[in-house]
Order: structure tokens, then sequence, then C-alpha cells
């Protein structure tokens, strides 16, 4: 597997994230989680990490030293249970500003299928930046359409053209090979959905 690529059929997948069940009605997390948590070290932030459970924080939380837990929804402190005290949960735009984590403080950004949910993902992208540092990672996945002239519904897909535009923008690269074929996708055809993951870094230190 291209470290950025479209996740294919024959790539590892499985039905748990270090032990934590994965919800098989979520068509492309049992590849998204899999590969992501192999990236896990550190402090690192979960961008997007939804305001109901999900399985990706808590196997981040027995990986890494602190995971700060960040969603859009206030709902997102009532997953605070106790069972973690490496976990800070945040109510904040990403897009925006995430005041609570300081500038070049995190080791790795998570941010799995939420981009494409994103209105201003290239000021996401700037803020992943400005909390990453600089030798840090972003860890991305986002739903893409699979077929590119075609609507992607009900659900949004983000187009790669757009994508590779806001990374130059930001000042990121991707981490080690590129493979945009879309031969033997994982795919939901009635959503005209696939998934593209990938690595990204700074290209220089400046802010």
């Amino acid at each position: 597997m291209a470290t950025n690529s479209f996740f294919r059929l024959d790539d590892l997948h499985a039905d748990n994230v270090r032990g934590h069940h994965i919800d098989p009605s979520w068509w492309s997390r049992s590849y998204e989680y899999p590969w992501a948590i192999d990236y896990a070290n550190g402090v690192v932030a979960d961008m997007g990490c939804g305001w109901w459970p999900r399985p990706l924080k808590d196997a981040l939380a027995e990986t890494c030293k602190k995971v700060y837990c960040v969603d859009h929804d206030e709902r997102v402190y009532e997953l605070d249970d106790g069972r973690y005290d490496n976990i800070e949960y945040l109510h904040a735009d990403f897009a925006d500003w995430v005041p609570s984590i300081a500038s070049k403080s995190l080791d790795r950004v998570f941010c799995i299928s939420v981009l494409e949910e994103t209105k201003d993902v290239e000021g996401a992208l700037w803020e992943f930046r400005r909390v990453l540092k600089d030798d840090g990672l972003m860890v991305l996945t986002f739903d893409v359409p699979h077929i590119s002239d075609h609507p992607s519904t009900p659900y949004p897909g983000l187009l790669m053209d757009n994508f590779l535009r806001d990374i130059k923008m930001v000042g990121l690269k991707f981490v080690g090979e590129q493979d945009f074929d879309k031969e033997g996708l994982v795919h939901h055809p009635g959503y005209n959905l696939c998934v593209f993951h990938c690595v990204l870094e700074k290209t220089h230190d400046d802010d």
C-alpha cells in the first residue's frame, strides 16, 4: 500500500482497532482506523472526533501520551466517561482556531473522514499546520467522488484537485509515495464515494 493513495479492496482491514470494535455499518472505517493507528505517537489530536463514541480515540488514548479530542459539537464533552486521564475534550471549530492547543505542540494530527464535510478545507489545514511540531505528521483520510463527474449524495466528497491545491497553498507535502489510480477501490456505489488516505508534513519551518 502506498502511503498516499485510495484504499483498495486488498489493503489491510479489520473489524477492530487495537481491540476496539469497529461498527460494520461504517463502510470504510475498517480500512481507515487500522491504517491510521500505525502513526499514533506522542501528543496528538483527533480533529473531528465526533460527539458519539468512535473507537479511534480509545485506541489513541491507549497508545499516545496525550490526546486532544476536538469537535464542533459541544456534546463532545458527554464522551468523557473518566476512563482515560490522558484525553482532553475540546469544543472548537478546527477550520478556524482551536485555542486550547498551543502552536507547534503536537506530534500528530489525525483527521479521519471529516475534511470532506468541512466548508473551509484550506483553513483546517492551516490550523493543523499551526498546532503541529516542525517534524510532526498529519494523518488524514477523506471521501472523494468515485466517479468524478457524478454527484455524491447524500454525503459530500472532496475533489482531489482542490485538496492538492490546498496543501500546496498551506505549505505541506506528501510523505512517501503517491498513487492516484482508482482501480479496485473500496467504494460505496450508492454514495459514489471512495476514500483517500495520506500523510503530510510541513515543507518549511516558517509560520
